[in-house]
């Protein structure tokens, strides 16, 4: 999952459809607390990396929960260069972190693009 899917694109949008085993939860974040924190936006994505570093996960395509967003809700509302310059940042990360096949990073180059021109960016500062 960190290569397949992580090294693109948070692929865990919504945490409150996870579970996780609450003692490698806790080492985790006592021992990588700096790095998670180190990301304003993608800090739960960087904690899903360690997690997943220590462990399997298991996935269910059944709806066992709703999201929704509401006007005080934390989901980002303004999304700019800042943003989409921290995806490219854990991105990297991951591709330091486990082996990477070029064809996904090639996906996640793509993916910024998509961000790019989805958001209206300007060209690169």
């Amino acid at each position: 999952e960190i290569a397949l899917g992580l090294s693109v694109k948070n692929t865990i949008p919504n945490v409150s459809a996870a579970v996780f085993c609450a003692n490698t939860l806790r080492s985790v974040m006592r021992e990588n607390i700096d790095a998670i924190l180190g990301f304003r936006v993608a800090g739960d994505w960087c904690a899903y990396v360690h997690l997943l570093r220590n462990g399997c996960c298991s996935f269910s395509a059944e709806s066992l929960n709703r999201h929704r967003r509401h006007k005080e809700s934390v989901t980002i509302s303004k999304f700019g260069w800042d943003e989409l310059e921290e995806i490219e940042r854990m991105q990297k990360f991951v591709c330091e972190t486990v082996p990477v096949e070029d064809d996904l990073k090639a996906a996640g180059q793509q993916y910024l693009q998509y961000l790019e021109k989805n958001y209206g960016l300007s060209p690169r500062r």
